[in-house]
């Protein structure tokens, strides 16, 4: 419905008249109703309920407004951007609505706005009351003199006792958006110590599901070649090619993430003896498991670098014998510092 701007009484009147004058009078007119009058914000300085009332009461020439009524009046004003809106409708017993108009002043006094309201209202509830006079009627001359009637049936309540409308509730507030899954795709360098005879220079890569505050990765390891001087002559050396699951706990702190993660890593371990008269080669299922820290940096939206600290236990620590003589054994524990590039999509 289109709001109409107050402009000038006359221009009401005559829109006013005009709008509702075509419509059945059995749709528009209700001789009774309640009423409900609502000031929204901004509109705490234009007329109150009682001044309403009473100028709809002034124009028809009786009070029609009840506490219990088929038929329910509401009016709305207030104020947004400057400009004064008021809206007014008529809903029928079966909650139909019968008609509803809404007006707009751009003054700074919303007195020639509650005076278009009221004289929607009226309207509104008799379309010919436009052409009465807004005083009251004379009362009509007595009757003549009649046989008594049966007393009449009692009234609704008088208005003094007629209950404050209730409160307008606020709208529930939008649910949150739902939390998106995001791929990430990761590629990195690390320094390892505690597999080889030393510490040894690798390439990790891996792809992770990052749902929240959880994701589950995976990925691969590969730590080149590390050699070291055997006590039994010559040199000592060994390569780690393998997988591993990491499931983690976020937490975005602005630009940066922290993460937390458990480690398991299933490997396979070369170690071969090398510059000696008998040289030996040894394959081993590696595996470890344990912790990993470290923090993503974000530095565009999709790119972050990636620091990351582990710390291994070896389920499968393993050895390397020559001539009957084992010359390496690994350690049960291990650490990884890696520095890496992760993208998500």
């Amino acid at each position: 419905m289109p709001r109409r701007p107050v402009r000038s009484k006359c221009l009401v009147v005559a829109v006013l008249a005009a709008s509702y004058a075509v419509a059945p009078r059995e749709a528009l007119a209700s001789p009774i109703a309640r009423f409900v009058y609502v000031r929204g914000l901004g509109a705490e300085a234009c007329p109150d309920e009682d001044t309403m009332r009473a100028a709809v009461s002034a124009r028809l020439g009786y009070d029609p407004f009840r506490v219990v009524a088929k038929t329910t009046l509401t009016a709305q004003i207030s104020r947004e951007n400057g400009v004064f809106h008021g809206h007014v409708k008529l809903v029928d017993e079966s909650g139909q609505e019968r008609g509803a108009r809404s007006l707009e002043s751009r003054s700074d006094d919303c007195k020639d706005l509650g005076e278009a309201m009221a004289l929607s209202m009226s309207i509104a509830l008799d379309p010919l009351s436009v052409l009465a006079p807004t005083t009251p009627k004379p009362p009509d001359p007595p009757p003549d003199p009649q046989p008594p009637e049966p007393p009449p049936k009692p009234e609704a309540p008088p208005i003094a006792t007629r209950p404050p409308p209730p409160p307008i509730a606020p709208p529930p507030p939008a649910p949150p958006p739902k939390e998106r899954a995001k791929l990430g795709l990761s590629l990195g360098a690390h320094g390892a110590f505690g597999v080889g005879p030393q510490a040894a220079f690798g390439l990790g890569l891996g792809a992770e599901l990052v749902l929240g505050n959880v994701s589950v990765g995976v990925g691969g390891r590969l730590d080149v070649p590390s050699a070291a001087d055997s006590p039994q002559g010559g040199k000592i050396r060994a390569t780690l090619v393998g997988g591993e699951v990491v499931p983690c706990l976020r937490a975005p702190l602005g630009s940066t993430t922290l993460f937390g993660c458990g480690v398991l890593l299933l490997a396979g371990v070369t170690a071969e003896s090398t510059e000696v008269t008998a040289p030996r080669s040894q394959s081993t299922f590696f595996g470890a498991g344990g912790v990993r820290a470290g923090l993503d940096l974000a530095i565009v939206p999709r790119l972050h670098v990636r620091l990351a600290i582990d710390a291994l236990g070896h389920f499968t620590p393993y050895g390397l014998a020559v001539n009957g003589v084992t010359v390496f054994s690994s350690s049960s524990f291990s650490g990884r510092a890696a520095l890496g590039l992760v993208t998500f999509f």
